[in-house]
Formats: structure tokens, C-alpha cells, sequence
């Protein structure tokens, strides 16, 4: 499993240095217009292509049929793309919460909630997308389930959009909702509901995988 997972840190290695860069740029503009938006932003697309760099790397190289013929199973194959993808949401809510100290500390006006607020905003519906799309990339492909993975965009964009229009209505607009109510939102509902979609995912995974013919 270590090796699994070593192997697509190794192919993520080649993307270290413009990542950085890019993470660099948007926390300066960031750090210096006080908004965290821009370095959530740029850390939410870095969790998205990521993962599927690497599946599409396993299709292209047929990695899977290399694998297979060592001691390696399919359950094993799928619980190092998950781990990995787990990993990485990890590390990205990490650079998120550092990158939230240094706001703080040359913006003081800045609240820890709201700073909190915005990094799962932007870094759990990123969730949702990958873990919907993971399934539909093992059993069609890497080219269909970027497809998937764009409508999935979609979908998760309409539900927030009548999720934060409900709160909105409800609370005579945005700004007067206080930064408590979308915790409470984020960590009572988008957090569970997040664990139940990754174990769903990963058995639907593991069920496709497993009925796949590796040629």
C-alpha cells in the first residue's frame, strides 16, 4: 500500500514546482488584498486535477495490469487512490489553516470564523466533486469521467447555490448571516455527509473495479 501511494506522490513531484509557484502568487495577492478566497481557490483546483493526474496516468500506462501481475490487489489499487485523495484534502486544509495565520496576522480585522468559513467553503465541495467522479472514472475511463467530474461540478454548484440562497432569504441576505450558522452548516452536515459519500464511493469503486477486465 505505502508503494501505491508512493508512486503517485513520485508522479505529483513533477507538478511541485509550479504548484508552489502558483500557491505563492495567489497567497501574495491574498495576503495582500485580505481575501483568503484566492489561495482557497488555487488550493481546490490543486485537489482536483491532482487525483485525476494520477488516474489518468494509471490508464495511459496501463499501470493497473503491471500491478496486478505482482502481489497486489484490486482492493488495493482503489484504497491507495482514496487514501492518496484523503491525503490530500489533509495537506490541503493544513496550507489553508497556515495560510489563515499569516491573514490574521496582517489583517487583525480578520475572524478566525469567517477565515474558517471560506477554507471549507471552497475545499469540501471539491470533495464531493472527486469523490462522485472516482467511480464513473473506473468504470468508463479517464476521458468520460472528466466529463462526469465537470457535470458533477455543476451539480454541487446548483446545490450551494440553493443552499446559500435559502440561507440568504431566510436571513435577509448573506451578510447578515453570521459566521456560526455556516459552520454549523459545514460541520453538522457538509463534514458527515462527506464521510458517507467517500465510503459510497469506494465500495460503488471497488465494485467496478473488481467486474473490470485489466488488458
Amino acid at each position: 500500500m505505502k508503494g501505491l501511494i508512493l508512486k503517485d506522490l513520485y508522479l505529483w513531484k513533477r507538478y511541485a514546482r509550479i504548484y508552489t509557484l502558483y500557491l505563492l502568487v495567489f497567497g501574495a495577492v491574498g495576503a495582500y488584498s485580505g481575501m483568503a478566497s484566492f489561495f482557497v481557490s488555487m488550493t481546490s483546483v490543486i485537489l482536483l486535477t491532482l487525483p485525476l493526474s494520477a488516474w489518468n496516468y494509471d490508464q495511459y500506462n496501463k499501470w493497473d495490469r503491471a500491478a496486478l501481475a505482482g502481489p497486489v490487489s484490486r482492493r488495493q489499487l482503489v484504497q491507495a487512490k482514496y487514501l492518496l485523495t484523503l491525503l490530500l484534502m489533509t495537506t490541503i486544509l493544513v496550507l489553508n489553516f497556515l495560510f489563515n495565520l499569516v491573514m490574521m496576522a496582517f489583517h487583525p480585522q480578520l475572524e478566525a470564523g469567517e477565515l474558517l468559513t471560506t477554507t471549507l467553503s471552497g475545499v469540501l465541495p471539491v470533495g464531493f466533486v472527486s469523490f462522485l467522479s472516482f467511480p464513473f472514472i473506473i468504470r468508463f475511463g479517464v476521458e468520460k469521467g472528466r466529463m462526469v467530474m465537470i457535470l458533477s461540478c455543476l451539480l454541487v454548484a446548483g446545490i450551494l447555490v440553493l443552499g446559500f440562497g435559502g440561507l440568504s432569504a431566510a436571513n435577509g441576505g448573506l451578510s447578515n448571516i453570521p459566521d456560526s450558522t455556516f459552520l454549523f452548516w459545514l460541520f453538522a452536515v457538509g463534514l458527515p455527509l462527506l464521510a458517507l459519500l467517500a465510503a459510497i464511493s469506494y465500495f460503488l469503486s471497488l465494485r467496478f473495479y473488481e467486474a473490470r477486465e485489466v488488458c
